[in-house]
């Protein structure tokens, strides 16, 4: 329901099922085919972060990540799904500065991630 009211708003929103990723190796494959990332920008850390403050392949005013199924990642590699949430974060801080609105959604098997860390409002 939120997804079909914010592309209602003319922003793209892209969902990543997550529920058989338990490493950053799946993480990042999952991101880059759910935003269609060009060739290069999922293989670390610092290519996401990069696709995430360039997005210009989208040709959006603005976006959503829904991320679904975040539980068997966040529990296998803690650490790993804490970096993709701060890169998250930055990004959104990133986009708040230049006015266009980046939200990520958390999502575990029940909804939303209500134990884990939220992003910046945009």
């Amino acid at each position: 329901m939120v997804a079909r009211e914010v592309a209602a708003c003319g922003l793209q929103v892209h969902e990543a099922d997550l529920a058989a990723v338990h490493d950053k190796a799946g993480f990042l494959a999952c991101i880059g085919a759910a935003l269609r990332m060009p060739a290069g920008f999922t293989s670390n850390w610092d290519a996401f972060a990069d696709a995430l403050r360039d997005l210009s392949w989208t040709d959006a005013p603005g976006w959503m990540v829904i991320l679904k199924g975040v539980m068997p990642f966040a529990s296998a590699s803690p650490a790993e799904f804490s970096v993709a949430l701060e890169i998250c974060g930055e990004a959104a801080a990133f986009w708040r500065g230049d006015g266009r609105p980046f939200w990520v959604l958390v999502m575990g098997a029940d909804g939303a991630a209500g134990t884990w860390p939220l992003l910046p409002a945009a």
